[in-house]
C-alpha cells in the first residue's frame, strides 16, 4: 500500500492544516483549546515556583542569615496557593476536560462518518480513496488531538523554559549554553523517528496477516470453513510465521534505536547535566562565587531545561508529522460525490408514482462492457413487479440505480415524470423500503433493527405486527427481552444470535413495519425454505397493496404472484409479462420455470423415498 503521509509538505501546508484544526477546535470547543494553553502555564508556574524558586529561596535565605519567620511564611504562601491551584486545575482536569475532549473528538470522527455514508458506493472500490477513508478514521482523529497536546506541550515548555532560564540567567549567563547547545539530540531524534517509521511500515505489512489469520478463529461465519480440510491448520501456521517475521523486523532495527536513544540522551545528559554541575561546583567551592542555593538550582534545573527545550523543539517536529495525517482527512473529506443533491432539489412527490427506465444504460467503474445497455421499462404505480434472469444478467444492479447508489451512464429513471437526478438522494431513499441480498442486522434492539432509528412509544406494538407477518414472532418473543433484545453478543453474552433465516425474517419485517410508496426486495428469501417462502410472499403482497414493488430472486415460484415479470439477458428486456403471458408464450421465461418446477419435484420425490 503506498504511504499517503510521507509526503514533502512546505511550511504554508504545514500551518494551514495546523490552523485548520485550530480553527475547528475553537468553533467547537473555545473553552478547551483556551485551557489546553492556560492549564500547562499554570501548572508549569506552580512547578517553578513550589520547587526551584522556593529551593533557592530557601537555600540562599539559610545562607544569608535571613529570619525564619520570613522564610516559613514564603513557604506557606507558595504551599497555599499550590494546593487552591492544584485543587482547581485536577478538577478541570478530570471533569470537565475529558467533556471538551470527547467532544473535540466526536465531532472530527462525526466529520468523517458523515462524509463516508455521503460518498458514492464507488468511490469505495477506488483504492486510493478507501486507504485515505482509511487513514482519516484510524489515524486522522487521534493527529487532530495531537495537535491540541502539542499546543499544550508547548506552552508547559515555554513556561519552564523562560522561568527556570530568566532565573538560571541571573544566577550566570554562561549556563545558559548548557541548555541550549543540546538541541543538537534533534539530529539524533529525526533519525530515530525515520527508523521507527520503517520498522512501522513493515510490521503494519507483516501484522495485518498475523491478525487476519487470528481474527477468523473467533469470527462466527468461519467456524464451519475452518473445521473443514486444512484450514485451521493453514491459518495457524501463518500465524505462527507471520510471529517469527514480527520477532525478525524487532531484530532488524532494535541495535539502530538502542544506539540512536543513547547518542540522543547522551548528548543532553552529558553536556547539559555533567557540564553544568562541573562548572557551577567550581564556581561554588573553589571559587566561591556562587550560593549554594544558585549550585542547588542550576544542578537540579539545567537538565531538566535541557530536556524541555528539547521536548519543545520536538513539539514543533510534531506539527510537521500531524500535518501529513492532516492533508490526507482533508483531501478525503474534499472529494465531491458524483451522485450527490442538486443545488435546488426538487421535492419527492407523495403517494405511489410510475417509474420509469428510459434509455438507461450503465457500467461499472473499471468495467469493460455495460452491465446495463440501453434499458427501457415501466413499472406502473402499485405495480408488483419481479426481475428475474441469470447470474450477472443486471437485476441488482437495476436496483441499485433505483435507489441512486449510483447514476446512470446514459439515459434517465424518471419518477411520476421527474428524472430521480432531481431530488435529494437521502430524501429519495427515505421512500424506499428495501430488503438488499446482502442486508446486515446490527449490534443494537430487534426493534431499531426493524425501525431502524430509536424506538419511541406506541413503537413496539407495530414492531410486533410486523415480527408477525414476517413470521419471525416467535422466535424474537422467546428472547430474554423480546423485541428489546440486542442483536449479537458483541456487547451482551445474552444478545440475540439469530439462523440465517430468522435473520432474513427480522430484515423483512423492516417492510411489513413501514410505510413505503416503493419497496425493492433482492433475494428476500433466500435463506427460508420453501414453505416459510410462500407464506412470507402471501404476507408481503397483502403489505404492499399500496405500494408498488420491485422483487428479484432466483426462484421463479416467487414470480408467480408478481403483476409484471422481465426477464433479463445481458442488461436488456428478453421477455416481458404476467406469469400466464410468459408460460403460454413459451419462451426462455417458460423454459426456465419448467426447469425449476422439475428439480423441485425431483427434490421432493427423493425426500418421500427416504
Amino acid at each position: 500500500m503506498k504511504d499517503e503521509t510521507k509526503t514533502k509538505q512546505k511550511p504554508g501546508q504545514i500551518i494551514s492544516n495546523n490552523l485548520w484544526v485550530l480553527r475547528i477546535a475553537m468553533r467547537v470547543c473555545p473553552v478547551y483549546i483556551v485551557m489546553s494553553i492556560v492549564e500547562p502555564v499554570v501548572r508549569g508556574l506552580l512547578s517553578f515556583f513550589s520547587t526551584t524558586y522556593m529551593m533557592q529561596y530557601i537555600v540562599n535565605s539559610i545562607q544569608e542569615g535571613r529570619a525564619f519567620r520570613d522564610i516559613i511564611g514564603f513557604v506557606i504562601t507558595v504551599l497555599l496557593v499550590n494546593i487552591a491551584a492544584s485543587l482547581a486545575l485536577d478538577f478541570y482536569a478530570q471533569v470537565i476536560s475529558p467533556r471538551y475532549s470527547t467532544r473535540y473528538d466526536a465531532y472530527f470522527k462525526k466529520m468523517v462518518m458523515e462524509h463516508a455514508a455521503a460518498s458514492d458506493l464507488s468511490s469505495f472500490d477506488n483504492p486510493d480513496f478507501y486507504n485515505k477513508y482509511l487513514l482519516a478514521s484510524s489515524e486522522g482523529v487521534g493527529r487532530c488531538r495531537n495537535i491540541i497536546s502539542s499546543v499544550s506541550g508547548i506552552a508547559w515548555n515555554i513556561t519552564s523554559v523562560v522561568t527556570n532560564c530568566t532565573l538560571i540567567a541571573s544566577i550566570d549567563l554562561i549556563l545558559i549554553l548548557f541548555i541550549v547547545v543540546p538541541a543538537i539530540a534533534l539530529v539524533f531524534q529525526k533519525k530515530l523517528n525515520k527508523v521507527n517509521f520503517e520498522k512501522y511500515k513493515e510490521q503494519n505489512a507483516c501484522g495485518r496477516e498475523r491478525d487476519y489469520a487470528k481474527r477468523v478463529f473467533y469470527m462466527s461465519e468461519y467456524t464451519k470453513e475452518l473445521r473443514v480440510g486444512n484450514m485451521a491448520s493453514l491459518l495457524s501456521r501463518r500465524f505462527i510465521d507471520r510471529s517469527r517475521d514480527y520477532i525478525g523486523i524487532i531484530k532488524k532495527y532494535g541495535v539502530r534505536i538502542v544506539l540512536l536513544n543513547a547518542c540522543r540522551d547522551a548528548s543532553i545528559d552529558i553536556i547539559a547535566s555533567s557540564g553544568a554541575a562541573a562548572y557551577s561546583l567550581y564556581k561554588t567551592i573553589n571559587l566561591k562565587t556562587m550560593l549554594y542555593g544558585d549550585c542547588l538550582v542550576v544542578l537540579n534545573s539545567v537538565s531538566r531545561m535541557a530536556w524541555s527545550l528539547y521536548v519543545f523543539l520536538n513539539n514543533l517536529m510534531n506539527f510537521q508529522d500531524n500535518s501529513q495525517y492532516i492533508s490526507n482527512i482533508r483531501e478525503f473529506l474534499a472529494t465531491k460525490p458524483k451522485v450527490c443533491a442538486p443545488e435546488n432539489p426538487t421535492p419527492v412527490p407523495d403517494g405511489i408514482h410510475d417509474i420509469e427506465f428510459r434509455g438507461v444504460s450503465f457500467r461499472y467503474d473499471g468495467a469493460e462492457s455495460d452491465t446495463i445497455n440501453s434499458l427501457s421499462l415501466t413499472i406502473r404505480a402499485g405495480e408488483r413487479c419481479a426481475l428475474v434472469g441469470h447470474n450477472g444478467a443486471g437485476k441488482s444492479t437495476i436496483v441499485k440505480l433505483i435507489m441512486r447508489f449510483y447514476d446512470p451512464t446514459e439515459g434517465e429513471i424518471l419518477y411520476d415524470g421527474i428524472n430521480i437526478r432531481e431530488f435529494d438522494p437521502t430524501e429519495w431513499r427515505e421512500r424506499i423500503g428495501a430488503v438488499m441480498q446482502d442486508f446486515r442486522l446490527l449490534s443494537v434492539t430487534v426493534a431499531e433493527n426493524i425501525l431502524r432509528r430509536r424506538e419511541g412509544e406506541g413503537d413496539r406494538e407495530r414492531v410486533m405486527a410486523a415480527l408477525r407477518s414476517a413470521g419471525a414472532e416467535d422466535v424474537i418473543s422467546s428472547l430474554k427481552d423480546g423485541a428489546g433484545t440486542l442483536m449479537t453478543k458483541e456487547f451482551d453474552e445474552d444478545g440475540a444470535v439469530l439462523s440465517g433465516g430468522e435473520s432474513q425474517k427480522v430484515a423483512l419485517a423492516r417492510i411489513f413495519a413501514g410505510h413505503f410508496p416503493l419497496v425493492i426486495l433482492d433475494e428476500p428469501s433466500s435463506a427460508l425454505d420453501p414453505i416459510s417462502e410462500y407464506e412470507m410472499y402471501e404476507n408481503m403482497m397483502a403489505a404492499l397493496e399500496h405500494s408498488s414493488a420491485v422483487i428479484i430472486s432466483h426462484r421463479l415460484s416467487s414470480a408467480v404472484m408478481a403483476d409484471k415479470i422481465y426477464l433479463l439477458e445481458e442488461g436488456r428486456v428478453a421477455e416481458c409479462g404476467s406469469h400466464a403471458e410468459l408460460m403460454a408464450a413459451h419462451g426462455k421465461y417458460a423454459e426456465m420455470f419448467e426447469l425449476q418446477a422439475k428439480n423441485y419435484r425431483e427434490e421432493a420425490q427423493d425426500h418421500g423415498e427416504e
